[in-house]
């Protein structure tokens, strides 16, 4: 609360890592299996 910047760069980056995931799941069909 105090560092709200901080607290949107946390929040934000288990965004990216889930849209990367994401994209290796469209490079990797079969990962999803």
């Amino acid at each position: 609360m105090l560092f709200p910047s901080l607290s949107t760069q946390f929040s934000q980056q288990p965004n990216r890592k889930f849209s990367n995931l994401e994209i290796q799941k469209s490079e990797f069909p079969n990962f999803n299996n």
